[in-house]
């Protein structure tokens, strides 16, 4: 969850990912845009990104997002 929205830095909010706000995997789970970073992943959609994220996300890291947010905005942020 971003720090913005709420989010803390603690090691249930952190999850490593390539390049910056407005570059590669975190770019484009920022700005909803395809992944333009050389790597793997580059050129998948945003959804797709989120997905796989979400899909490797652990319970205790899904219930401290359902705290903080609820589950509309995991779904809309993070959709399965």
């Amino acid at each position: 969850m971003p720090k913005g929205q709420r989010g803390d830095d603690i090691d249930l909010n952190i999850v490593p990912l390539c390049g910056s706000g407005t570059t590669g995997c975190h770019g484009a789970l920022t700005d909803h845009h395809k992944a333009t970073w050389p790597s793997l992943r580059a050129g998948m959609t945003w959804t797709a990104i989120s997905a796989a994220l979400r899909a490797k996300l652990l319970p205790d890291e899904v219930d401290y997002i359902l705290v903080k947010k609820g589950r509309d905005w995991l779904d809309r942020t993070y959709p399965a």
